[in-house]
C-alpha cells in the first residue's frame, strides 16, 4: 500500500516537473515600444531592421521563462480589434523589413493597441492594461520615449528608457538585465 501510495504522489507531481520553468516559476512580464526600441527605421519607415542585439535579448529573455508583450501605437482607424491590427502591422512590418533575420512574431506573448487615437502612448491606457494583463507577476516597460517612461511610471508600471539614438551630449542606454527586471518588478 505504501508503494502505491508513493507512485500516486509522484504521478501526481510529474506533470509539474515536466513543465517547463516559466509554467512553474512565472517570470514577470517586458513590456516594449517598437519602434527606436527594438527596431531602427528610416523616416520613412522603409528600411527597418532589429537594433543590434534586440533579438537575441529577446530570445534569451524568452528562454528565461519572462513573458513578452508590445505596446503599439496604431491609428485606430486601420484595423477592427487587436487580431486584425496585429496582421495590419506584422505586414507594414515586413513591407519595409531589411535585416536577415525575420522579425519573431513568435517570442511574443500579447500586442497590445489602443482602441481609440486618444489612447495612444503617453496616454496611460496601454500602460494600464499592460499592469492588468501581468498580474501578480508584474511587469516593466522599456521605451525609447521620456514621455511614454513617465506615464508608465505614473500608471503603476515599472520602466526604463532605452537610448539607442543618442541626441549630442546624451549617452545610449541599453536594455534592463534580466536580474535588473526582476528587481525593478520586486520594488514596486
Amino acid at each position: 500500500m505504501k508503494v502505491f501510495s508513493a507512485l500516486k504522489k509522484l504521478a501526481l507531481l510529474l506533470p509539474l516537473l515536466a513543465a517547463p520553468a516559466a509554467a512553474r516559476d512565472a517570470q514577470p512580464w517586458v513590456f516594449f515600444d517598437l519602434g527606436k526600441t527594438l527596431i531602427s527605421h528610416s523616416p520613412q519607415y522603409t528600411d527597418m531592421k532589429y537594433i543590434p542585439g534586440a533579438r537575441a535579448y529577446l530570445k534569451d529573455l524568452k528562454a528565461r521563462g519572462f513573458r513578452l508583450g508590445m505596446l503599439i501605437n496604431w491609428p485606430a482607424e486601420e484595423g477592427s480589434g487587436n487580431a486584425e491590427k496585429l496582421e495590419l502591422v506584422k505586414k507594414f512590418l515586413y513591407d519595409g523589413w531589411n535585416d536577415p533575420a525575420y522579425f519573431d512574431w513568435d517570442l511574443f506573448d500579447a500586442v497590445l493597441f489602443p482602441p481609440k487615437n486618444e489612447y495612444r502612448k503617453p496616454n496611460p491606457y496601454l500602460f494600464v492594461q499592460a499592469v492588468k494583463l501581468a498580474g501578480p507577476d508584474g511587469a516593466v516597460y522599456q521605451g525609447e520615449s521620456s514621455a511614454e517612461i513617465a506615464a508608465a511610471e505614473k500608471a503603476g508600471l515599472p520602466a526604463h528608457r532605452v537610448v539607442f539614438f543618442p541626441a549630442p551630449g546624451e549617452k545610449p542606454v541599453t536594455y534592463l538585465s534580466a536580474e535588473e527586471i526582476i528587481s525593478r518588478v520586486n520594488k514596486n
